[in-house]
């Protein structure tokens, strides 16, 4: 048996599962790639830029697309796996679309590279997002700034504006959110703030945080020109409370450096959520018989092998845990890199 005689199901068409399902068919595995949206790109297709270059989402996406397109996987969108059963040489899958087309395909090993959802912010309700104008989400924002410009929020380019991140909505909070962190929201954030100073050049933007997490390459420079080049002003900080006022909004903190209260007027407030794993992790991994950790990502029970969550089932990007676009290429690389070593030893023991 040959590699062309074996399937692999790659579930998830964002950066980690386009990456994945495009190096198994250059390996020559036939590919099925998965997902469940009306299109590919995942999370990547809301984004504008990237950090720390500073590059364009839209340019990266487009390229991987192209890649993906010139392969021979052949790609399903508007589809959903919904039943799987564990046979001696793999898994019976049934995968269904959004027109109510049933399909039953055999694979001999699947990918999970569902990605993430952001932490729905409005359920801070100290924060007023949802309820006073000028609160958002990160992305919220974000579609405005692929856009160029914020004047669908109400800010012009020679408006002297005072524009508020709040960072850990959702992260590092046991009671209200996620104990974990969630990694990338210092930096997506930052990388937001820089381009909130370059539309409004007499702007002041202000970052609350409880510790800045800069790791990666690049970052920590990233971090650093964002403070001193864009002027970005950084306050070590514990949010309380958003208040509305006639035009502006009030937001009141304790700031912990010096241990005392402060306050600040602002037109923007912009509340940066934590990532929380996919809501259809628990389906896919009861239905091919792998554990997720306490979360709800995907998980491995042997470091020797980082990327494979069970028998025949890898995982990749933020299926595994909150990643930055770089990290859910490389994840997607690696998990198909994976697979290939574990599918040609079973072809290689086959022919012995």
């Amino acid at each position: 048996m040959s590699r062309s005689d074996r399937r692999v199901l790659v579930i998830g068409g964002g950066l980690a599962g386009m990456e994945a399902a495009r190096r198994l068919d250059r390996a020559g595995y036939r590919v099925v790639l998965v997902e469940q949206a009306a299109r590919l790109g995942g999370n990547a297709a809301n984004l504008s830029r990237l950090y720390p270059l500073g590059n364009s989402a839209s340019e990266l996406l487009e390229e991987k697309l192209r890649q993906l397109s010139q392969s021979g996987a052949e790609v399903r969108t508007g589809a959903r796996v919904v039943a799987a059963s564990r046979e001696d040489w793999g898994f019976r899958v049934t995968v269904t679309d959004d027109q109510g087309k049933t399909d039953e395909i055999e694979i001999s090993a699947v990918v999970a590279a569902t990605g993430f959802e952001y932490f729905d912010v409005r359920s801070y309700g100290e924060y007023g997002c949802g309820i006073y104008p000028g609160v958002v989400s990160g992305m919220e924002l974000e579609s405005h700034l692929r856009e160029g410009n914020l004047s669908g929020l109400g800010l012009d380019r020679d408006r002297k504006a005072t524009v508020a991140f709040i960072q850990c909505v959702g992260s590092r909070d046991r009671y209200k959110g996620q104990a974990y962190c969630s990694r990338i929201c210092c930096m997506y954030a930052t990388r937001q703030a820089r381009q909130v100073r370059e539309l409004l050049p007499g702007s002041r933007v202000y970052v609350f945080y409880m510790d800045v997490r800069a790791a990666g390459r690049g970052c920590e420079e990233y971090y650093q020109e964002a403070m001193q080049k864009s002027q970005v002003y950084y306050l070590r900080s514990r949010p309380s409370k958003v208040f509305p006022m006639e035009e502006r909004l009030l937001l009141r903190f304790e700031d912990t450096l010096m241990g005392t209260p402060g306050e600040l007027e602002a037109d923007l407030v912009v509340l940066t959520g934590a990532m929380l794993p996919s809501p259809g992790n628990r389906e896919l991994a009861s239905l091919f018989g792998v554990q997720l950790d306490g979360d709800g990502f995907f998980c491995s029970q042997d470091l020797s092998q980082p990327l494979r969550a069970g028998e025949r089932v890898f995982f990749a990007g933020a299926a595994g845990f909150p990643v930055n676009t770089e990290e859910a290429m490389i994840q997607g690389a690696a998990a198909a890199g994976a697979v290939i070593e574990y599918l040609d030893g079973l072809i290689n023991s086959t022919e012995l």
